[in-house]
């Protein structure tokens, strides 16, 4: 099953990102978070970044996470995995 509440705990395992605003730069981190209604994380200035009918992806701030498990509107919580993609090496052959 998973977890509505998210913890700094958790945020501590993943890469932050760094953004650039008006309050200078910020460190945020990548979530789903699985609702049917996104007005509520805009309204408490949470970024929102794409929405689904059934979930959102948005970038948090540590601070952020107090006012998420607030929210009732909230089902769970995910972190996207990142996978690696190899590029193959290219080797180039000089015209002569």
């Amino acid at each position: 099953m998973q977890e509505k509440n998210i913890s700094e705990k958790d945020l501590n395992n993943l890469i932050p990102i760094i953004i650039t605003t008006d309050k200078g730069k910020e460190e945020v981190y990548s979530v789903i978070i699985y609702t049917n209604n996104s007005q509520p994380l805009k309204d408490k200035g949470i970024i929102v970044q794409s929405e689904s009918k059934n979930f959102v992806t948005a970038l948090i701030k540590k601070e952020d996470i107090i006012i998420l498990n607030k929210i009732n509107s909230i089902k769970y919580i995910k972190f996207p995995k990142m996978d690696t993609i190899g590029v193959p090496k290219q080797e180039f052959q000089k015209d002569e």
